[in-house]
This record gives C-alpha cells, structure tokens and sequence, in this order.
C-alpha cells in the first residue's frame, strides 16, 4: 500500500466546482480589503499516477479534499491562517457494471485539518475532509468508482481577512474512477532534458538537469518495488542525483532494489539527475534499468556539452562570389557565418565584437573603403554572421581573384577565402538534346559567363534569353515557346533556361549578361528523319495513339477538312488543332466551343505529310 501524505499527489480528480462570488459577498478585512471565494472545489484524490491498481495490492488510499480560491485582491501576508469544519458524508466503491460490490466505508474515518496552500498556486487553498483506505482484498478486475454521497456542509474561517466570520456552503456528491488490473510495472525508460534546460553549458558552471522516467505498461511511473537497480552512468561528466535511495560517485549513480524503495509512492516518475564538468567535455548519458523479473530497458540521454573559451573560430562557406564593383543588386555583398570551438572540439559560445581583416590575392591588407565588413546581429537560431560589401566603383574595381578573411577573438582566430569576380566579359551558350515528355519536346538552353579573367562571374548576375526563328527544316524556322522567366540568375557562373518545341527546325538563342551577348543555333533535325518523315517516337503511324499537347503526321492519303478531324477527337480531349502554313507563314487554328468556332478559327484542309499540332486540356 502507497500513502498519498507526503506529496499529495493529484492522479486522479472528480470535481464539482461552485462559484461563490455573488452569494458569498464581499468580505472586508482590517486594511479594507474585498476578500472574494471565487471558486469551492470538492475532489478525490487517488494515489496511483494511472489510476491503475494492481491485483495484488491489498488496500486502496484516497483522500476527499475541498479546495477553494481567494480573489488576488488580497495580499497573501494578510491571511494568518486558514481553517475549515466539515459536516458528515459517505463513501460507496461501485464495480462499474450496474451493480455495487463495495459498501460504504464507516463515517468515523473522517478528519478535520487545517487547510494549506496549494503547491505552486496562488492564494489557492487545499483543506482534507477525510483520508480513507479501503479494504481490496479478493475484489475482481475491472473499473471501479468511489462515490462520496451526502450534501457535505463546510465552514471557512479566513483570520485577519474576514474577522473570523466563517464562510459556509454545500457540496453535493463527487465521484472518481479507477481500476483493478494486473499491468506490467516496467515497459520503458526515457532519459532526457528536463524542461527548458539547454544541451550545453560552460564548463565550471552549473550543472544540466536530465529526468530519468520509469514507465508502466500504462505509460505512467513505475512501482519502485518493480525495480531491482538503475545503473546511470556519463564519463566524463560527474553526475548527481537528491532522488531517495541514490549512491553518486563521480560520472556513475546507481540504486539497488532495495534502495529503489526510497524513491517513495510513484517517485519513478522523474528522478532528476545533474550533469557537470569543470572542464571541455562532451559525452551522452546512459541508463539502464532492470526490473525485479531480471529484464533490462537501455536509454541514452542527448548529447551534453560543456565547453570552454574559444581556441579556434570556424567560418562557414561565403554565400556567393563578390562582384568586382559597387552595383545596385545582391552581387557586391556575400555572408559568412563564423562559430567558435573549445580546445576539445566542442562547439562553443561566441560573444563580444570580433576582429575582421581582409587581404587580396597578393597579400596585401585591403582597407574598409575598398571592402566594407560588418558583424551582424545574432539571428533567430543564435548564429552570428559576418556580411563583406564591395565599397569599389566602376572607375577603380577591385582586382579579381581569391581574397582572405580573416576573423580573430582574443587568442582564437579563423580564416575563410572568397573570389571576387569581374561583370560579364563573355557568355557561351549550348543547346542540350530534346527530351520528350508526353509527346512533346523541351529543349534546355545552358550560358556559362565569365569575367576578363575567365572566372565565372557573381553569382546572381542576370542573364537574359531571347529567341529568334532563323529558318527550319522546309520553311519558317523553329518555333520554341519559354517554359518559365526570360531572366535568370547564375550559380557558379551558369544560368539555364528551358523551352518547349511547338515546330521543329532552326532558331538563334541569345544569352545577354551585364550587356555582354552569346548566341547559339539550334537545329531541331532530330525530329525529322533523312528522307523527311517523322520519326516514330515524334510522330504517329494513324489516329490510335494521338496525345494531348503533342506533335501527330496526317499520314492518310486522303484528304479531309480539318473540321471533319476535329469532330472525331474532340471526344479525347482535343480542344484546338494547329497547322503551320508554309505559304503564309503562320498557324492555322481550327478551335470550336460549345458548339461554336471560335474567332479567329478557320476551317482548312489538311493533307498527306501536313505537320499538325494538337492541343488539349484548355
């Protein structure tokens, strides 16, 4: 049997709440202060944190509490004492089956007790009505309900607040639950921080708490009469732990079975332990628990780090290449984050201004007024950054080349380089092969640009592509439609864009960065085989497996108005057909809605070989 006494835990509550500020008044005390019960509260505390008994548990402990909440308006030092009388009540223990297998628990167990503050609550005030144990003894498994019946008369005396006038009031019944059931005592043990504690400290400073849980198969804190021993152990950190029953001796805290005991009711449901170290160390913590059956659970804590003062700072890789000179846009200014180790690896705090110099690919230290460096502010994750801006105009740029950064603290330091590059002074432009999907063909167009160095250019340099029909295979040139922006930003010197083939044949494809042009020619012949036929994976041997938004050959030898074509596929989807006349070097559209062409839409013949669009989806 467990006793709730010395921590009078609330596991379990049946609550009946009663606002009592209009019908109780305003009560005034010696400094004229409105003293207000804002809330009465009659519940049954459990002990047992799953509201679970064990079948072989001989008696059940359980209190009746009344708690009650006095307005803020009155100052906590001007209440001397508290007291309460309560009237008589009785208590069932009902089998939740309909029935009622227990009988009432006799009346003279009842107390009276001074009231108490609530742990941790504000002029919050928790008063025993009576403390019961009942007799389990051969009671069956199952669900179970306590019942306090009777209307429960109670008089408050507030001293000093009220002068001595009592409060009174009545409570009507109150009801909890719990069960009878055989549970397995240890299923799981966790190790972690305790709440709002951090991972790393300095070394030498105060400890990191971790809470050590046993867990029941019900998820709640084990029965320490469960455990046989809990091994903890955390070289090289030294740990420590004020649980009961505990034996710490530096980095190892271990209970026995019989030291387990002293860990008291439930108190394996957080057993805190303190890791420290005086000096750089980092190391996880590790549990093992065995249960009184001989069956063992493992469990590790987070990595914990204690760290010392910096002996090398850390830089981060630079977030791009820096331009050459001072422009309006993001390619004269770049990042670098910069952190801090210990003498042992550790990662640790970095505080304080830092010292920023820089030197050129020859050396020599560059001045703030060609490169401007700053510290900035710590972000949202803690991280400090360092931010580099070209100072340098179009009259006096930079040298291009590789530059230093350097970064010291006290005696810590660190070095990172970074290229800074000139404007555009050539782009070379490719053409990849056609990749088809779903019938059509999307071409990517790739410019490399470089600075009069040869060394890609900043990133985020712009480079804008244009295209340009420049003759095709027959007639009218290549016709490629823009899958996304025209502008794009390089990476590394390079910036890609994508575009759909409408017609095969030639087209110039211009590449422009920071005025500075490529061009390349693209020939789609791969669409067109040598005797000019289309290919089989391009084209279509009939109308079985004609596609939306593809490329199909009219290959009947008949010919037919494109009207009649459009009335046969319509159903699948088609919603116009397109045809390139070569005569007058445009699209023909033959497009109908609801019925209706639509303008615009005419009503041509197509004929054997004719190259036909057919788009769907619209």
């Amino acid at each position: 049997m467990t006793s709730l006494a010395p921590s009078f835990r609330v596991l379990w509550v049946g609550v009946l709440a009663v606002v009592l500020a209009g019908a109780l008044g305003a009560l005034q005390t010696a400094r004229a202060q409105t003293v207000t019960v804002s809330e009465v509260q009659q519940r049954i505390v459990i002990d047992d944190s799953d509201a679970t008994v064990p079948t072989s548990a001989e008696d059940l402990d359980f209190t009746v509490v009344l708690r009650f909440t006095v307005s803020t308006e009155i100052e906590k030092a001007d209440i001397s004492a508290v007291s309460a009388e309560f009237g008589s009540q009785s208590v069932r223990i009902t089998r939740n089956v309909g029935h009622s297998t227990g009988s009432a628990i006799p009346e003279d167990q009842q107390e009276r007790d001074t009231c108490k503050l609530a742990p941790e609550e504000e002029l919050v005030w928790d008063c025993i009505i009576a403390s019961r144990s009942a007799d389990l003894f051969g009671v069956q498994q199952g669900e179970y309900t306590i019942s306090v019946r009777g209307d429960t008369t109670y008089s408050l005396t507030i001293a000093n607040a009220n002068g001595g006038e009592p409060i009174t009031g009545t409570l009507a019944a109150t009801t909890a639950t719990f069960r009878i059931a055989d549970i397995v005592e240890v299923a799981s043990v966790t190790l972690e921080l305790a709440e709002d504690e951090p991972a790393s400290r300095a070394a030498g400073s105060e400890g990191i708490d971790l809470v050590l849980k046993i867990l029941n198969a019900n998820n709640a804190a084990a029965d320490p009469s469960a455990i046989s021993s809990i091994l903890v152990s955390g070289p090289p950190l030294m740990l420590d732990s004020k649980a009961g029953g505990s034996n710490c001796s530096t980095s190892i805290c271990q209970w026995t079975s019989r030291s387990a005991r002293d860990l008291g009711g439930r108190g394996a449901e957080s057993i805190k332990i303190t890791a420290k170290s005086s000096i750089p160390a980092s190391a996880v913590v590790i549990v093992r628990v065995v249960n009184a059956t001989g069956t063992s659970f493992d469990a590790e804590s987070p990595r914990l780090t204690f760290s010392g003062p910096a002996s090398r700072l850390t830089l981060g890789t630079p977030s791009g290449t820096l331009l050459n000179e001072q422009i309006a846009g993001d390619r004269d200014e770049i990042r670098i984050e910069v952190g801090a180790v210990d003498s042992s690896g550790n990662a640790t705090e970095l505080s304080g201004s830092l010292s920023l110099t820089v030197r050129n690919p020859d050396g020599r230290t560059v001045s703030a007024a060609a490169i401007s460096r700053e510290q900035l502010a710590r972000d949202g994750s803690g991280r400090v950054f360092i931010k580099l801006a070209t100072q340098a105009g179009s009259n006096n740029p930079l040298a291009t080349g590789e530059y230093t950064l350097r970064v010291s603290q006290g005696g810590a330091s660190g070095e990172r380089k970074f290229r800074v590059a000139g404007k555009a002074n050539a782009v070379s432009v490719t053409a990849g092969e056609p990749v088809w999907e779903s019938g059509a063909a999307r071409i990517t167009m790739t410019a490399d640009v470089t600075d009069a160095e040869g060394q890609a250019v900043a990133d985020g340099t712009p480079v804008v592509f244009t295209v340009t029909s420049a003759g095709a295979v027959g007639s009218g040139g290549a016709q490629l439609v823009l899958a996304g922006s025209a502008t794009v930003e390089t990476v590394s010197g390079r910036a890609s864009a994508t575009y759909l083939v409408v017609l095969p044949g030639r087209a110039l494809v211009t590449a422009t960065a920071d005025s500075i042009g490529g061009v390349e020619v693209v020939n789609v012949t791969d669409l067109v085989s040598d005797d000019g036929e289309i290919e089989a994976e391009v084209g279509l041997s009939g109308l079985d497996s004609l596609q939306l938004n593809s490329y199909a050959k009219w290959v009947l030898a008949a010919t037919t108005r494109i009207s009649e074509l459009y009335e046969g596929l319509r159903a699948r989807g088609i919603s116009a057909i397109f045809k390139w006349d070569r005569a007058s070097n445009r699209f023909m559209q033959y497009a109908e809605h609801s019925g209706e062409r639509l303008p615009g839409a005419v009503d041509f013949s197509i004929e054997r070989d004719d190259m036909l669009w057919l788009g769907g989806g619209g």
